[in-house]
């Protein structure tokens, strides 16, 4: 089986164009008539709208955008929906009293539900193992995870995951549910080489 992976660096929708392409004279040139030789670019453009997007990074990572940049709390909402019935899960520290002191008696609250969340996870991986592989199996759609929902890309979630998953959300927790790293940028715009590195693997063989 082959697979071809097309990529374009002059596709606005994946990213911006690559700077190494364009032309010598263009950093030759005045940068005053450099902007209107851009401008003129744009104005002529098959498609000024991608043109525009690929200035701004494109659109494939802003699906991850936020705008304003203030209100940027990462994963914070959509956690606080998906496990409501498990908070607090975290407590934040006010910079602006002398004192930082946390109670006690909410260390402990966020403690037993870590405890408790942690338990209904496995259980649920635990539960819907086994029922995902007889679906799989079976040519049937196989039921979907709640506590795991960002997992339903899966067909099936093993125990180890589960337990993978729960430290990867506590790793989240402590970052304020902003994750560390940054998306990965769209295949189609590096192509397996440059995702991969060039030389790991051999693309004709899969």
């Amino acid at each position: 089986m082959n697979f071809v992976v097309l990529h374009s660096r002059g596709d606005g929708i994946l990213g911006s164009d690559n700077s190494e392409d364009n032309a010598w004279w263009r950093y030759a040139i005045p940068p005053h008539i450099r902007i209107a030789s851009k401008a003129w670019d744009l104005a002529t453009a098959d498609d000024p709208m991608d043109d525009i997007l690929g200035k701004l990074r494109g659109a494939y990572d802003k699906k991850w955008w936020i705008f304003p940049s203030f209100l940027d709390n990462g994963f914070g909402p959509a956690i606080e929906k998906l496990y409501k019935d498990y908070l607090p899960l975290t407590w934040k520290l006010d910079y602006s009293k002398r004192s930082l002191y946390v109670p006690e008696a909410l260390k402990q609250t966020v403690k037993e539900n870590w405890t408790r969340l942690e338990k209904d996870i496995l259980a649920e991986a635990n539960a819907l193992w086994q029922p995902c592989i007889d679906c799989l199996r079976n040519g049937e759609r196989p039921p979907d995870y709640i506590l795991m929902a960002p997992l339903n890309h899966r067909a099936s979630i093993s125990p180890q995951v589960a337990k993978d998953y729960i430290l990867r959300l506590k790793k989240l927790a402590v970052n304020d549910w902003v994750p560390e790293q940054q998306p990965r940028p769209a295949l189609g715009y590096v192509g397996f080489d440059e995702l991969l590195g060039e030389g790991t693997a051999d693309f004709d063989k899969l």
